[in-house]
């Protein structure tokens, strides 16, 4: 009997499906055990708290910042300052030592400054900033939660963050819809009902910060999610399928001299040739995007459409797109400084290809 591998090689299914089950039984199930164990007394990783205002009400943003190196990037100082324009009180959770051209940004922006280790990575820095606003007896009339796993672009920065700063109780950039639905974590806002609901409050209580990846995303992620909508009494997607819909129905269409360079894996060579018409073009093409991480798989789509100035830093790494489709597909999209500054970030995150035999392995599975 042949093994090579093959969808229809019975043999390999089954290969494949007891690789899967010992990758969740060693690298989540005894992770998750281990963490509840070991962080069974945790209060939090904070070094060090630095209060620069004493203002205790108003819009508050949680800002995970991690840049160790000497200087703060034009993209993070683009969304700092377009938050501090609008009055927005800014919380900056920080896993590392700040420089001293680091310090002097923050300290012109930023309500505080809070230094921790790098426990629970951006999920660890949320849950101790929340901690830490109950204690210190701040209100939020509304929180932002943002990081900067993404590379916040000029175009379109400004209506992004008036959007965060509307009126429904859960506002996200971008949502998930590639396994159990989730909001995605790296740019959201709640009102202060949601802020002061037990549901959100209860999740930071029990929530154990792990440098699980997977765990992150599903105890986290998912979690965070479900306690948000618990307490939501309205909900906006900024960056939704729906809309993209609309706006492509209205333009006319897609251009179809773009399209294989502009829609992700695994969905490349998966359209179809000669769609009856623009409309059913449309519809395959949100049908493919809809399904997975929807900043990931949108990278062109919502930016060219609807001005999104998000673009997440591991497209490469993820395998979504090569470098070179980036590079060419981001020309219509960004000046030509900021273009090369993200495309810098996109070969300093590499691909997978750099890993060693285990984390590749781990990476199949969404560890690294």
């Amino acid at each position: 009997m042949s093994i090579r591998p093959g969808k229809r090689n019975p043999f390999w299914r089954v290969l494949q499906w007891v690789a899967w089950a010992v990758f969740r039984v060693r690298y989540v199930a005894f992770d998750r055990l281990r963490d509840r164990w070991q962080l069974r007394d945790y209060v939090d990783d904070i070094k060090n708290i630095e209060v620069l205002s004493d203002t205790s009400d108003g819009v508050f943003a949680i800002f995970v910042y991690y840049e160790p190196g000497e200087t703060v990037s034009d993209s993070v100082q683009r969304i700092i300052q377009t938050l501090s324009a609008r009055k927005v009180n800014i919380l900056l959770a920080c896993n590392h030592d700040l420089s001293d051209q680091q310090r002097s940004f923050f300290n012109d922006h930023c309500h505080s400054i809070i230094l921790r280790g790098n426990q629970g990575f951006d999920f660890g820095c949320y849950k101790d900033t929340v901690k830490h606003m109950v204690t210190a007896g701040l209100t939020p009339d509304r929180l932002l939660i943002l990081n900067d796993s993404v590379f916040y672009a000029s175009r379109g920065l400004g209506a992004f963050v008036d959007a965060l700063l509307g009126e429904e109780d859960v506002i996200v950039a971008y949502e998930n819809w590639g396994e159990d639905y989730h909001l995605q974590s790296f740019a959201l806002s709640i009102s202060a009902h949601v802020f002061a609901s037990r549901s959100f409050l209860d999740f930071w209580r029990n929530y154990v910060p792990s440098n699980n990846r997977v765990l992150a995303i599903d105890l986290g992620e998912k979690g965070l999610t479900r306690a948000m909508l618990n307490s939501a009494r309205t909900t906006k997607v900024i960056y939704s399928i729906d809309k993209l819909h609309t706006i492509l129905t209205q333009s006319g269409g897609v251009d179809e001299t773009m399209l294989e360079a502009v829609i992700p894996w695994p969905a490349k060579g998966r359209l179809k040739d000669a769609p009856r018409n623009p409309e059913d073009r449309i519809v395959e093409v949100c049908g493919h995007l809809g399904s997975t991480s929807t900043i990931h798989s949108g990278a062109y789509f919502f930016p060219k459409y609807m001005a999104s100035p998000l673009f997440k830093k591991d497209l490469v790494y993820r395998r979504r797109f090569s470098l070179w489709e980036v590079g060419v597909w981001t020309k219509d999209l960004l000046p030509e400084d900021e273009r090369e500054q993200f495309l810098n970030q996109l070969r300093l995150k590499g691909d997978a290809s750099g890993l060693s035999l285990l984390d590749r392995f781990k990476f199949t599975y969404g560890l690294k």
